[in-house]
């Protein structure tokens, strides 16, 4: 298994681990009823000093077991690239579902039923965010297996 696949694998497994503990710590949020913007500020310095301590601890382990692999190649380059051109794609929709729903809701205006509506349009963002990493890394794992499989 090439590294740049293991590196995938692993950051897929962080980025999931990572985007469970800021959704499963939102809920809570909202359950308590303190759904405001700056009870955010202390999950999200967490999920960011959380993904770097485990992304840099991963990376080194696989850096260690991968010393000698060769360098990045042009199938490396092609199966990153398709991956992040979807990702994107899932980004833009995921962005413009929100914008949709800011419409929808009327942001700027009478509010209606939603008492936080940026406390969910933050964590929608978020969520498309989590979603494009999510396809981005999966389509890399399954891009190297097509690549072996050929």
């Amino acid at each position: 298994m090439p590294y740049k696949e293991k590196s995938a694998i692993g950051t897929l497994i962080v980025i999931l681990l990572v985007y469970w503990y800021y959704f499963s710590e939102v809920l809570a949020l909202v359950q308590t009823g303190d759904i405001e913007l700056r009870t955010l500020i202390p999950v999200i310095v967490g999920v960011v000093v959380f993904t770097i301590i485990l992304q840099v601890f991963y990376e080194i382990i696989i850096g260690i077991i991968h010393r000698d692999d060769e360098m990045e190649d042009e199938r490396d380059r092609i199966i990153e690239a398709r991956a992040d051109r979807i990702s994107g794609y899932v980004l833009a929709i995921g962005i413009y579902c929100c914008i949709g729903y800011i419409i929808a809701n009327g942001i700027g205006e009478v509010r209606g039923s939603i008492p936080d509506l940026e406390f969910v349009i933050v964590n929608l963002l978020v969520l498309c965010l989590g979603a494009a990493e999510v396809v981005k890394y999966g389509l890399q794992i399954a891009g190297y297996h097509v690549a072996i499989s050929r």
